[in-house]
């Protein structure tokens, strides 16, 4: 575990502390975890939120996590600010993202919902902008005509629209939910910095057409990304990986005396390459108190392109 990890933990724990005894505003929860791999990788999440006059909630939350892939080791951290407010059965929210995976890439996103209650059944929906930067990339390519084969430096970005769907279905002694994400992604702008050039065939053929357009710009971003292809099964937050669709489902039930548990299932498919990646997740927590809850989870997560990994975490939470 990195020293920022366990400093982040103890952090969070010691600000829930602090704010149970001082604190005497609206309702609060604080909660903090950390998730442990087997792949030399860790996360830690944090997070607080407040409602106000019954009808305002606003959240803020933080994830870092320190990952390993076969050709690369790197930090990715997401931070998320929020706010929502109740209308009757509606509710309407604005929030904003900010996502990295450190020497890879950068996303911005602003982001509207909205959700509805019919008796036991929640409907949320959320539409997302999102800009993309990719960090810079060594390329080697034929650009043909009068080019010819160039080197130099990429830097490339993306933007692109996310579109959630979420259905939960609340009963007296389960709950259920099923939610689904997309991503429209508009074409890759990469500007180049050419260090090197070959002189083109003496007939001044050049390469075939595609190699101009999006097939070009295609590799030019894969070469940002590839090292950290399988980057939902590490415990990076999905929310900062270039992924083309998500989708999950949970199911949570009284399972023995005060204990909660369950199972969550994800699957995230990458934009550069369309790998997958599946997760499935058990967890069980409790109430300690009035105040202080706890929840362990056992994690694994198959990738199509690195080795599986298998996690472990435990989260603690604070009603104020």
């Amino acid at each position: 575990m990195t020293r920022l990890a366990t400093a982040a933990s103890f952090t969070v724990l010691a600000i829930a502390l602090f704010a149970r005894a001082a604190y005497a505003g609206p309702p609060v929860t604080v909660y903090g975890g950390i998730e442990i791999g087997n792949t030399n990788s860790n996360r830690v999440d944090a997070g607080v939120s407040a409602k106000f006059l019954h009808k305002l909630n606003t959240s803020v939350s933080l994830a870092r996590a320190h990952v390993e892939f076969p050709d690369e080791t790197t930090n990715s951290t997401l931070a998320v600010a929020k706010a929502s407010y109740d209308l009757g059965a509606f509710n309407v929210g604005v929030g904003f993202r900010h996502g990295d995976i450190e020497n890879v890439s950068t996303n911005r996103g602003w982001f509207v919902s909205a959700g509805y209650v019919h008796e036991e059944l929640r409907f949320g929906a959320e539409v997302e902008q999102r800009d993309t930067t990719l960090e810079p990339a060594a390329f080697t390519e034929d650009l043909g005509g009068t080019l010819g084969t160039v080197s130099g430096v990429s830097h490339c970005g993306v933007d692109g629209r996310g579109y959630l769907g979420r259905v939960d279905w609340d009963r007296p002694t389960w709950s259920a939910y099923v939610s689904w994400r997309v991503f429209d992604y508009d074409d890759y702008d990469c500007a180049l910095d050419i260090t090197s050039t070959v002189p083109p065939p003496a007939n001044g053929n050049g390469p075939p057409p595609h190699a101009h357009g999006r097939g070009l710009v295609h590799r030019l971003a894969a070469a940002s990304v590839d090292s950290v292809i399988g980057a939902a099964s590490r415990l990076v937050p999905r929310e900062t990986a270039l992924l083309d669709s998500s989708a999950s489902l949970g199911f949570t039930t009284p399972v023995v005396g005060e204990w909660i548990g369950g199972v969550e299932l994800y699957r995230d498919v990458e934009k550069i390459d369309g790998s997958q990646t599946l997760t499935g997740l058990v967890f069980a927590g409790r109430r300690l108190s009035d105040t202080w809850s706890v929840e362990f989870s056992l994690g694994y997560s198959e990738a199509d392109s690195i080795e599986d990994t298998a996690f472990a975490g435990v989260r603690v939470t604070a009603a104020l």
